[in-house]
């Protein structure tokens, strides 16, 4: 069950700048004003050939049956779409097909907003009359070829999907890891719109991408992008309630890039190998309490109850304290409700990188005052910057390997040999 330096597709990922704390403790980060990135990571079902650290030509993606580029004028009327992606545990977006385009409806574009419409028409062939339903949808010509991504947590679908060569813009380049992200940045084929915490859309517009994909959050300057008829895409998959529906989200970049078949074949297999990991829990009776988050700014940012990491949690056998929250996202609390709800918890998972006891205390003395450092249950959620994954890049397609370091946090005894791939201890002082 061990395989924490198994190949991550040719990935590997890492952090930006968050906006919002949507994940805290396992996935998602505390809200700094300045930015545009969550989490995420990268597996594939079965791992693409590594690509030589001295090219840095992309990969090509695998369309399988769909077209690859634009269609001539005599496959217009056929249908173009046999590979297609089935949304079965995402509940905020879904997928349908036509003939010769595709309808994306993402529900919740941003926390409290509501749904936009996409419609996805292959190249060479016309769009449908946008009427009805489609009213109010924009028209992305696909396959993309050209793509600006507001947040590193993108970066895992776009590498384990092999289109990496389609981004030509992140928000911060200083920031991502991915090695095939990476590699395009360095060598000039990549670059940065939001360096300073506001988005440059002079950049944007001057580079003219096939589609602008938010981070989830809105943003005053995605209306300027829009109006110079850049088709702006809402990804919001880290309002998603499970890790199976969090990593589901494969299917949207799949959509955008005809690569219906390579996501199936991966998506199958995370699936599988999380199943296999919430299993080894199941005769589990004890269900150590576990406490989310820190203090970002005098506030403390903990995980919703209803949102990802609480379902992480619960697979692996844990109890969550917030549990009977209804929030998806991240919830704030002031420390003294913190200490009066979980002072006792057995274990404190944290996004904040103390790296020992002493430093927690330096950045407020409260943080001493939980059991679970004497129980040395405290643990920071984050990798080396040179391991090749980062919890919020990898995330979403390494959802076996959170939930077995969730395990192995929990219930070190059922995974013995499973060595920690996003969490490290935070020892005592």
């Amino acid at each position: 069950m061990s395989h924490p330096t198994r190949p991550v597709g040719r990935a590997a990922l890492s952090p930006t700048r968050y906006r919002a704390v949507g994940i805290v403790g396992g996935l998602a980060l505390a809200a700094s004003a300045a930015g545009t990135a969550r989490a995420t990571t990268t597996p594939p079902a079965s791992d693409p050939p590594a690509a030589s650290a001295a090219s840095n030509e992309p990969a090509t993606p695998d369309t399988g049956g769909n077209p690859a580029g634009c269609v001539e004028g005599g496959q217009a009327g056929a249908d173009l779409f046999p590979d297609q992606f089935a949304v079965q545990n995402a509940e905020n977006y879904t997928l349908t097909y036509e003939s010769n385009y595709k309808v994306l409806t993402v529900g919740e574009t941003s926390p409290g907003a509501g749904a936009s419409t996409y419609v996805l028409v292959q190249c060479g062939t016309d769009a449908p009359a946008l009427e009805g339903d489609l009213a109010d949808a924009s028209v992305v010509q696909i396959p993309i070829t050209t793509m600006f991504s507001e947040s590193t947590s993108h970066n895992g679908f776009i590498d384990v999907l092999d289109v990496e060569g389609a981004v030509t813009g992140v928000g911060d380049g200083s920031f991502i890891v991915t090695p095939s992200l990476r590699q395009r940045i360095d060598a000039g084929a990549i670059e940065s719109f939001n360096t300073t915490g506001v988005i440059d859309t002079e950049v944007v517009v001057a580079a003219d991408p096939d589609v602008y994909v938010t981070g989830g959050f809105d943003d005053p300057a995605h209306g300027s992008i829009a109006e110079a008829g850049i088709p702006v895409m809402a990804n919001a998959e880290w309002l998603e309630t499970t890790p199976e529906g969090w990593a589901e989200w494969v299917g949207f970049f799949a959509a955008l890039t005809n690569t219906e078949g390579r996501a199936n074949e991966l998506y199958g297999q995370w699936i599988a190998d999380y199943e296999t990991a919430a299993a080894l829990v199941a005769p589990v009776s004890d269900q150590p309490t576990v406490l989310t988050g820190g203090l970002f700014e005098g506030t403390w940012f903990a995980n919703g109850g209803a949102g990802i990491v609480a379902e992480f949690i619960a697979d692996a056998g844990g109890d969550y304290v917030y549990d009977d929250n209804a929030d998806t996202g991240s919830i704030q609390l002031d420390i003294e409700t913190v200490l009066a709800d979980a002072q006792d918890a057995d274990v404190w998972v944290l996004a904040t990188p103390f790296l020992t006891e002493e430093e927690a205390a330096e950045a407020d003395s409260r943080n001493q005052e939980f059991d679970a450092w004497e129980a040395g249950g405290v643990w920071i959620n984050s990798t080396p910057s040179d391991s090749g994954v980062n919890p919020f890049e990898s995330g979403p397609v390494m959802i076996d390997e959170y939930l077995l370091d969730y395990i192995k946090i929990l219930h070190p005894d059922l995974v013995e040999d499973h060595e920690l791939v996003f969490f490290s201890p935070v020892p005592e002082s």
